[in-house]
């Protein structure tokens, strides 16, 4: 490959790796958002079990307990959407090392191109300066 090729790939990886960088940093986000959702909804049935043992009126009971279910139930569907978000972060971690990894390869490749491109060009230099030696010498 030569040097404008993989420069060209070198800033289509470092584009892909800050889009990868980008969307884990979106995943983290919703991932603190739904566990802040599911702390609140732990804090509501916390704070109902604490009515229900300090005030038991019988005729309202069915309806707290009710309503603990349905808090319950809610919990659990965002224990479930913290775990999916979570593994969305874990993929969009593994994804982000992904691009680094690529990214460090072609700037590997790149710099092995320069420096192939520096031997030619001292070897041509070289053999420029060995030809004029040459011929002076003839000239004598």
């Amino acid at each position: 490959m030569d040097k404008k090729r993989l420069e060209k790939i070198l800033e289509i990886k470092e584009k892909q790796k800050s889009d990868k960088e980008r969307e884990l940093k979106n995943a983290v986000l919703e991932l603190r958002i739904e566990k802040e959702k599911l702390n609140q909804l732990k804090e509501e049935v916390h704070s109902m079990e604490q009515v229900l043992n300090d005030q038991i009126i019988t005729s309202n009971i069915e309806l707290y307990y009710r309503y603990l279910d349905t808090l319950n139930k809610k919990i659990n569907q965002e224990e479930i959407e913290i775990q999916n978000k979570d593994n969305l972060v874990k993929f969009r971690e593994k994804e982000l090392l992904q691009a680094y990894r690529e990214t460090k390869a072609f700037n590997i490749m790149k710099d092995n191109v320069i420096k192939e491109e520096i031997k030619k060009v001292i070897v041509q230099e070289q053999k420029t300066v060995d030809f004029d030696y040459i011929t002076r010498k003839f000239k004598k």
